[in-house]
Parts: structure tokens; C-alpha cells; sequence
């Protein structure tokens, strides 16, 4: 036999900064975005994410996972930063954040954000979506 090892962690996801849309002109979600979460890096290290002009950037935003069903849709996973700002989190957090979006939008057939705050402004969006290019 195989063994494995399970680990949960629990992040605190205020789940009033999620909102859940249909999308305009697109087919509704038809299934979670389970599979393409799996791609998404889970390290729990802090990292500065942001656009490639801010001084000490980790990892460079925006940055898009994409799961192709059709030419132009499927689901997307959308990571951008508002306004041109910079923000120290872990993709852990990101990751957290994308699955507590699958689990209350994309499973009802609709579309979702998550707005990341730090220090109380707003820094950055964690998407899915079922276009790409997604709108952020």
C-alpha cells in the first residue's frame, strides 16, 4: 500500500470581498474548476506579487492558468493587481482564495472574484472565469 499524507490549512477567506456574477455573453460555468486548481502553485512562502515595473517583485502579475474546452472558453484562473500595486502574500493564500471562489460561484454556473486587501486597500483580484481573455 501507498501511504499519504493530508494536510489542511485554513486561511481566513472574508468571503464579502467575493462576488459571484453571470457572465455577459458567455455560457454558464458547467463544471467546478477543480482540475485547473490543481495546477495552481501552492508554496506557503511569502512572496511580493505585482507588475514587473515595481521594485522587489517575487512573482510577476498578471498571471493566468487556463483550461481550454473550447476555443474561447473554459475555465480561467485570472491573478491581477488593482492599480498597478504590489502586495506580499503566498500562492497558498491565492490558491485558498481561488477554491473558496469555485466553491460558492463557479459551482452555481456563474462567474467570480476575490479582492485581496492588505493593510486595508485594495491590492489585488484572484478571477475565474469562463472566457479567456478574462475580464479583470
Amino acid at each position: 500500500t501507498r501511504g499519504h499524507l493530508q494536510v489542511s490549512v485554513t486561511f481566513n477567506i472574508d468571503v464579502r470581498t467575493i462576488k459571484c456574477f453571470d457572465a455577459p455573453d458567455t455560457p454558464p460555468m458547467e463544471t467546478g474548476c477543480s482540475n485547473l486548481l490543481d495546477t495552481v502553485p501552492v508554496k506557503a512562502e511569502r512572496q511580493i506579487f505585482g507588475p514587473k515595473e515595481n521594485y522587489g517583485v517575487d512573482v510577476v502579475l498578471p498571471q493566468t492558468f487556463r483550461e481550454r474546452k473550447h476555443l474561447y472558453s473554459g475555465c480561467v484562473i485570472a491573478i491581477d493587481s488593482l492599480e498597478g500595486q504590489s502586495m506580499a502574500a503566498s500562492w497558498l493564500l491565492l490558491f485558498s482564495a481561488a477554491n473558496t471562489v469555485n466553491a460558492m460561484c463557479v459551482r452555481q454556473g456563474k462567474e467570480g472574484q476575490y479582492v485581496a486587501y492588505e493593510f486595508g486597500l485594495k491590492k489585488a483580484v484572484v478571477g475565474l472565469y469562463n472566457q479567456y481573455p478574462p475580464r479583470i
